[in-house]
């Protein structure tokens, strides 16, 4: 059960991070890095930039707890209406509303395509590969939402849509998970940049993208679709069988978030990569904490977990797990990968500088 990356590929795209060359902070960060990091004051094209982003990290966060109440507070008429005839009609229930809530706190926000009236921001969950562009509208002290679409990933990227258990548990696979992770990330993220450059005029959907986008419902099925195995796959950690499991995770999860390096060599087993764990202890504290795991799959008596924070929903910790169906299951090794790193993480291990 291939999981894991070459440590040297991943220590090396992750000293970047460390040292502040790539940026830490909400995933918006993403689109604001783009802007001169010189210690000077921002222009009113960065303030109006940041302003963008801010809200619409603000939507995603508020979108986490309750969908409606986000459209609600951030939503124009004409956007509040559109999602009650379209998107309100597909999502209408308990369980799909439970599901906006989880693409929303494990999506990534991109901001593009910024004027000072308009600009384009998208939400993309790797998890359930799907994509949420929203339109902008800037008047005065305010930024309200006047639009959206939702894009499934194979839409976006034109690939062909599967059917069966390839198209419903995402990742399983013999390559590594942030690997599978990294490929999708990076080619959805380089479709976004190539159509929504931040400073070019506004225009919701460009021709080159609107021929690719279905209806409302054609592009929430896979995701409806996926809804199912996530379903599965949770009522699968959190069952009686898998209490091992759970316990295991969680006293992981208590001692990343102290982010003692001793304690958690003494956890995990002689399999870890010290210098990856250094490299995990000098994250930010808020990053280590309050993660939740978002997968699990299991190969024999092996498994893997993936755990991601609300606030940092860019970040994945990956665990490998040994004996998961023994009543003492072990952590072999933990990795943590940033999302934003995908093109350079692909780039280290085909053994490019």
């Amino acid at each position: 059960m291939k999981r894991t990356v070459c440590g040297v590929c991943m220590m090396l795209v992750l000293c970047g991070v460390i040292f502040g060359q790539i940026g830490l902070g909400d995933d918006a960060e993403r689109s604001a890095g783009k802007m001169d990091k010189q210690a000077k004051p921002p222009t009113e094209e960065q303030k109006m930039l940041l302003r963008y982003v801010a809200f619409a990290n603000a939507y995603r966060v508020l979108g986490s707890a309750d969908p409606d109440k986000a459209n609600d507070k951030f939503g124009t008429k004409k956007f509040k209406k559109s999602w009650t005839e379209d998107a309100g009609k597909i999502f209408n229930n308990k369980t799909e509303k439970t599901m906006l809530r989880d693409f929303f706190s494990s999506s990534v926000v991109l901001v593009g395509r910024a004027s000072k009236k308009k600009a384009v921001a998208c939400f993309y969950s790797p998890w359930l590969d799907t994509l949420l562009l929203v339109g902008m509208r800037h008047d005065d002290s305010d930024v309200m939402l006047e639009e959206y679409r939702f894009v499934a990933g194979e839409s976006w990227r034109e690939e062909k849509v599967t059917t069966g258990e390839q198209l419903l548990s995402l990742y399983i696979g013999s390559e590594p998970l942030v690997l599978a992770l990294a490929k999708r990330y990076d080619k959805t993220v380089s479709i976004f940049n190539a159509n929504y450059p931040l400073d070019d005029w506004y225009r919701f959907i460009p021709r080159k993208v609107r021929k690719r986008i279905g209806t409302t419902g054609e592009e929430a099925a896979p995701m409806l679709a996926r809804r199912f195995c996530r379903v599965k796959m949770y009522r699968n950690y959190f069952s009686k069988e898998k209490r091992a499991v759970m316990l295991a995770v969680r006293e992981l999860q208590e001692r990343l978030k102290k982010g003692d390096p001793t304690e958690l060599k003494k956890f995990l087993s002689a399999k870890q990569d010290q210098e990856m764990l250094k490299t995990i202890c000098m994250l930010p504290s808020d990053l280590r904490g309050g993660v939740a795991t978002v997968y699990f799959a299991e190969s024999g008596d092996s498994g893997i977990v993936a755990l991601v924070g609300e606030n940092y929903p860019r970040w994945i910790f990956v665990l490998e797990m040994a004996n998961i169906r023994s009543k003492k299951p072990e952590v072999t090794n933990i990795d943590v990968m940033d999302l934003e790193i995908s093109s350079k993480l692909m780039k280290a291990e085909k053994g490019g500088v």
